[in-house]
């Protein structure tokens, strides 16, 4: 196990991403400055590289062996992920404003897409596909501009080899002020495959690719002040844009998770967990054909990201976590944690839960506590990602990667020399 604290500014914990060893991220330059720089940090808490950035980031991909960002200048810069050397700039001719939205997705072949809006008119939303030497390209031999869809991005966009999916919102004259937007972009060669409305003119945002035949789309909608007053979701044919069903329900004052934390999908599955009273929520599993649940089973409050995984849902709730059988919805084991839970994810058998301010292990099969960290600072506020046989806490000031197998083994790349541990309580 090891750990480091940015002697430098806060640490973005949503920019994190993990290439081999390493964890990249964004953070403030210095505490002074609102500067901001791509920083390297691995084994045994040592930054490897540091790379300033011209502009705020808006979004971050660790792809290819390259780490690129969207900067607010409108620019999309591209470095070695090893070394942090500059590798590519490719620029859009008009920067980034405050309600801007930017994305990056990784295609086939060192290729990438950047999506983002531009809220000038609210009536374009740009997307370029960019090679591995930072050309924006569709195929080999033919360059051409950016394809455009109207619409301003409410969701990350999730591609396969060669298709790019959007979720957007659409301005209307007319109260409600946006309406749901879906496209498809083929990449190579270069056209729009289709583009409709979504479900009960909802607004996407969050999609998952189920299958190359099946996009899930989670929606919200409806206004009442600020607050959307429902949420959904929705199985479209990803050929055609064709919605094969969707549902909708009335959405909570005050839901305990997001939207994109609620929902996991699988080769053959479509779990979703929805808020159906104050105290209780539900998970549902569904088969992407099918409207109907397969099952459907009662937990408290959901808390924090719904894990489909292998045979099993692992919903995380206000006093622990549940394994459910996707098969049946039969419980296979409960495991009780110190409230709130804050975030999960998993690693082969292992999955990691923030509770209270400890991170626990939990074996997936039997949900027995494997190994806890406790005494994290800021864990209410950290990303949690698992990689490289690791799971990385990442929090606005602190590092913190805990090997899968738990914190008593230090899992060393064949290039690291042997290092005094540095870790919690060290």
């Amino acid at each position: 196990m090891w750990s480091y604290r940015s002697s430098a500014g806060e640490i973005l914990p949503w920019s994190a991403g993990i290439f081999r060893d390493l964890l990249v991220a964004l953070r403030r330059a210095d505490p002074e400055s609102e500067a901001q720089e791509l920083f390297a940090v691995g084994a045994p808490g040592v930054v490897r590289w540091t790379s300033a950035l011209e502009g705020d980031g808006r979004d971050v991909l660790v792809a290819h062996d390259r780490v690129m960002a969207w900067v607010g200048t409108g620019d999309v810069v591209a470095f070695d992920a090893r070394s942090g050397a500059h590798r590519w700039a490719w620029s859009h001719p008009m920067p980034l404003s405050r309600g801007d939205e930017a994305y990056l997705a990784p295609l086939s072949a060192g290729r990438i897409v950047a999506v983002r809006s531009c809220w000038l008119d609210r009536t374009e939303m740009f997307t370029a596909v960019l090679d591995e030497h930072g050309q924006r390209t569709f195929s080999a031999s033919c360059r051409i501009g950016t394809l455009h869809v109207s619409g301003s991005v409410s969701a990350s966009p999730v591609t396969d080899a060669q298709r790019v999916f959007h979720g957007a919102s659409r301005p209307e004259d007319t109260e409600p002020a946006f309406t749901g937007l879906l496209s498809a972009i083929q990449a190579d060669p270069p056209k729009v495959l289709w583009a409709r409305s979504v479900y009960r003119d909802m607004i996407p945002v969050a999609l998952h690719l189920l299958s190359p035949e099946h996009l899930v789309v989670r929606l919200i909608g409806g206004r009442s002040g600020n607050r959307h007053t429902h949420e959904g979701v929705c199985v479209v044919d990803a050929s055609s844009g064709t919605t094969r069903w969707g549902c909708a329900w009335e959405r909570p004052t005050s839901p305990a998770t997001t939207a994109h934390d609620d929902i996991a999908v699988s080769a053959h599955f479509l779990a979703f967990v929805s808020s159906v009273a104050g105290s209780v929520s539900e998970v549902q599993v569904f088969h992407p054909a099918d409207h109907n649940p397969i099952w459907t089973v009662k937990i408290p409050p959901h808390q924090a990201r719904l894990i489909v995984s292998g045979k099993r849902a692992f919903a995380a709730h206000t006093t622990g976590m549940v394994a459910l059988d996707l098969a049946s919805g039969r419980s296979v084991w409960q495991c009780h944690l110190e409230p709130p839970v804050w975030n999960s994810a998993r690693l082969g058998e292992v999955v990691a839960v923030a509770a209270g301010a400890s991170l626990h292990g939990i074996c997936a099969r039997t949900g027995a506590i494997l190994w806890s960290v406790p005494e994290i600072p800021d864990l209410e506020h950290a990303c949690l990602l698992a990689g490289n046989g690791h799971f990385f806490v990442i929090g606005p000031h602190e590092v913190h990667a805990i090997p899968r197998k738990g914190p008593g083994v230090r899992c060393l790349s064949s290039a690291e020399r042997v290092a005094p541990r540095v870790g919690l309580g060290d």
